[in-house]
């Protein structure tokens, strides 16, 4: 199973849920930050992960000496494993640790845009994609996917269904992107339905018609 069809059939059984962040590969040699972004590599793809996976980001960060961007790097591998288990308190603080140590990486706030969106803060988690976007993220399109999502729950549909479109654009065979713009379709179509007025009951027009 490719990448992308893994994403898709998973996030397709989760379609409140955003795309977790993307992970970040370490370069130095230390065995266990390499297993953390190995870890949060699959999590990101397929999702789910364990509290030894875990263990290992936590341990790299602890006991390995690790180069500034690895360090960055490990700390949106570990936001990632936390938000997968479901920790986004913790995810959270992690991926503000990482942009602390390098300010400049987009990864970190696609991370905290999941965490805004799944507190329920929408509008923070556009926010936070928006700064993702202008920092050159690699992934576009499930930054646009998420953010779509997060207009999606504004009631902002045209602007979500524009997102949908660009991540097709990006991703065409994405069946995630593809269900979620026929969603918001369906969804503008009915709104803009108008309601059939419902014709008075035979009974109801005749005492109308007594009280005049």
């Amino acid at each position: 199973m490719n990448t992308m069809r893994a994403l898709s059939c998973v996030a397709l059984l989760l379609t409140a849920t955003p795309v977790l962040a993307q992970s970040m590969q370490v370069l130095s040699s230390g065995e266990e930050a390499r297993r953390c972004s190995n870890a949060a590599q699959m999590a990101s793809t397929i999702g789910g992960a364990s509290r030894a996976d875990l263990d290992d980001c936590n341990r790299a960060l602890e006991i390995v000496v690790l180069r500034q961007r690895d360090r960055a790097a490990t700390l949106v591998n570990r936001g990632i494993l936390e938000s997968a288990l479901g920790e986004q308190d913790a995810a959270m603080a992690s991926y503000d640790k990482a942009l602390v140590v390098m300010p400049e990486l987009p990864e970190p706030w696609v991370g905290r845009g999941n965490v805004l969106f799944l507190r329920g803060d929408a509008a923070g988690a556009i926010t936070a994609y928006d700064r993702s976007l202008g920092m050159g993220i690699t992934r576009r399109h499930v930054v646009l996917l998420n953010r779509g999502m997060a207009y999606e729950a504004r009631g902002e549909l045209a602007r979500a269904e524009q997102d949908y479109r660009d991540a097709l654009l990006i991703a065409p065979e994405w069946a995630l992107a593809t269900s979620r713009l026929e969603r918001v379709l369906a969804k503008r179509k009915a709104a803009a339905t108008p309601e059939p007025t419902a014709t008075p009951k035979p009974h109801m027009r005749h005492a109308a018609s007594m009280a005049r």
